[in-house]
């Protein structure tokens, strides 16, 4: 299992609010059952720094009585090495680099996004298209 930029937007958005499942799918464009996967998710880290906090599903509404603290707790470090970058972060912080840094190290963004260096060179190799097209 691992966190992704949607988790940590659900469990925000659902914190000591009422949130219709429907309404919530079409928020993120996705199916209801996807939004209930990431449910099922977050509550398995939840369980990890909590006790008894959990996101319910009832009739079609989310709900999530919790206090900020946990909410803070759960988005700080001790999930961030269970977070995975998507494609598009990776590619979006790699093209930060090469504006803002004289020299990149790969070796270095390899293990900060935890991917393969296979991965990576991916990235890149798309990266150079998008230079290409805006000539850059």
């Amino acid at each position: 299992m691992s966190l992704n930029r949607k988790d940590f937007e659900i469990i925000r958005l659902v914190s000591n609010e009422k949130i219709n499942l429907k309404e919530l799918a079409l928020n993120f464009k996705t199916t209801d059952r996807n939004i209930r996967y990431s449910i099922d998710n977050i509550n398995h880290y939840l369980k990890k720094i909590s006790k008894g906090d959990n996101i319910e599903v009832v009739n079609g509404v989310i709900k999530f009585d919790s206090d900020e603290n946990l909410v803070k707790k759960f988005c700080g470090e001790e999930n961030k090495k269970d977070y995975i970058f998507s494609k598009e972060e990776r590619e979006e912080y790699i093209l930060i680099c090469l504006f803002f840094q004289e020299v990149i190290n790969l070796k270095v963004i390899e293990e900060y996004f935890q991917v393969s260096i296979t991965t990576l060179r991916k990235d890149l190799k798309d990266i150079e298209k998008i230079l290409e097209k805006y000539q850059l």
